[in-house]
């Protein structure tokens, strides 16, 4: 009888430790950091500026938070210039690159920009 309490024992300290062992493991991976997001807007058109305010809006339901997860770059109505439209354009691309590609300034765009139609 006292080898099979010794044997019990020594069961109940090898799940003990494991259990320990387990949750120190998923203490140390610690936690992600946390994704951010840049989105950048183009906009001409003066009637649009209530469309960004919303889609603003959305995205703070859908657990955005401006500041804290997500930063939108926008500088207002742009005139309809097409040459504006595609300086502000090209201000903007590097920021949909990786970071080592927007510090090496490796990228080269072409950016051609299309009027809308009226």
């Amino acid at each position: 009888m006292l080898g099979h309490k010794k044997a019990q024992n020594t069961t109940t300290c090898r799940v003990t430790c494991l259990m320990l062992i387990g949750l120190l493991l998923t203490a140390c991976g610690g936690t992600t950091p946390a994704t951010t997001h840049t989105i950048g807007v183009v906009n001409y058109v003066p009637a649009l500026d209530q469309v960004f305010v919303g889609f603003k809006a959305k995205m703070t339901t859908l657990g955005y938070v401006e500041g804290k997860n997500v930063t939108y770059i926008y500088h207002g109505t742009l005139d309809p210039d097409p040459q504006v439209i595609e300086r502000e354009v090209k201000r903007l691309i590097p920021w949909s690159l990786p970071r080592s590609l927007r510090q090496s300034k490796k990228g080269l765009w072409k950016v051609s920009v299309a009027p809308a139609a009226t």
